[in-house]
């Protein structure tokens, strides 16, 4: 865990902060963290590089608030009003769900296929074993605990434990 997991409230209340009751907030933002949780080990079960927590912060807890939002939303949501309306109304995020994940996978994959065709995708293994701090930037951003830099061989040490 890190100090990405504490946005995914804040990113699964925005679709509904203006018709969500603190209760259905707090709910939803605990809900996001569970998603959150979920999202993350079958991220590491699948072997998925993303080191910035992208699918589980802003894909499993945005996805979560797009539906909490009919559900919980004061006057109309589902819980408050027992209409066709209000399941209408879920009806409708759950397409706009599904539409906007088959979008984002969709141009997703057309742009990580150019990047490939274009060799630009990854770095050199040679690069990512020195960091690609020192190889752009002629310095190593890599500390030992006691804040003192470490040698591209330590470096390449912990790299191989891992």
């Amino acid at each position: 865990m890190s100090y990405r997991d504490r946005f995914q409230p804040s990113v699964s209340i925005c679709a509904g902060a203006d018709v969500l009751q603190q209760w259905a907030a707090m709910l939803t933002g605990f809900l996001a963290g569970i998603m959150y949780i979920c999202a993350r080990f079958i991220e590491i079960n699948l072997k998925i590089d993303d080191p910035a927590d992208v699918v589980p912060v802003h894909f499993a807890s945005g996805l979560l608030g797009v539906l909490t939002r009919p559900l919980f939303g004061y006057p109309n949501g589902i819980i408050h009003d027992h209409s066709v309306a209000s399941a209408k109304a879920f009806t409708y995020n759950l397409l706009g769900a599904v539409v906007i994940v088959c979008w984002c996978s969709v141009s997703s994959f057309l742009v990580f296929i150019a990047l490939k065709t274009c060799k630009i995708l990854r770095v050199s293994a040679e690069d990512e074993i020195q960091g690609l701090d020192s190889h752009y930037q002629a310095k190593v951003a890599v500390l030992d605990d006691s804040g003192c830099q470490m040698s591209r061989n330590e470096v390449y040490i912990i790299t191989e434990r891992l």
